[in-house]
């Protein structure tokens, strides 16, 4: 996916939840619409400042999992799956994480993968990864404290939702691990 193409989707999907916001849509959301925007704001300004300092392009095929998972996210809250299916948190946040761990093994890869073993950049990736789905429920609580949405759920959501976001990070990281084994010899 050229580096426009993703651009213009997070400015569409954007664009379209401040049109939510300001009720040009009548849509409502499951838990809050500022909720969303911050989020995916929050989103492209990491992606944006990473690539800057990369200056290179990520991969076509990350940057397409990456909006695919905001823009599931942002339909489970919009058309309320997140409350019609009780198995869409669980697939998202197991979806979500695994992206995250693609995202943040492509950065290492393409910083490291001259200077760093490939264990290295393993571990590194599974620590930076589960530290953003941490950093995701801390959002949630924040958004609950403030707004008093009930995003968070109960003790066992969020226990359940950690437990999702390390499971979909070993899942990806492992399965990137395993196919760079076949194409490269580790170091």
């Amino acid at each position: 996916m050229k580096a426009s193409i993703w651009r213009i989707l997070f400015a569409g999907l954007i664009t379209f939840e401040v049109l939510v916001w300001l009720e040009f849509i009548p849509l409502t959301t499951t838990f809050t619409i500022l909720g969303l925007i911050i989020t995916q704001v929050a989103v492209w300004v990491i992606l944006e400042i990473i690539q800057v300092r990369l200056r290179r392009p990520y991969a076509w095929w990350v940057m397409t999992l990456v909006v695919l998972a905001v823009m599931l996210d942002a339909a489970g809250d919009l058309f309320h799956w997140y409350t019609t299916f009780y198995w869409y948190d669980a697939v998202l946040h197991l979806f979500g994480s695994g992206v995250a761990a693609v995202w943040v093994w492509n950065t290492l890869m393409i910083v490291y993968s001259q200077r760093a073993p490939y264990k290295l950049i393993f571990m590194g990736a599974c620590g930076i990864a589960i530290a953003l789905g941490v950093g995701y429920e801390i959002e949630e609580y924040l958004e609950d404290f403030f707004t008093g949405s009930h995003r968070l759920g109960d003790g066992f959501d969020t226990a359940n939702d950690l437990l999702l976001n390390t499971t979909g990070v070993l899942l990806a990281v492992i399965s990137l691990t395993l196919s760079k084994r076949a194409n490269y010899p580790w170091r």
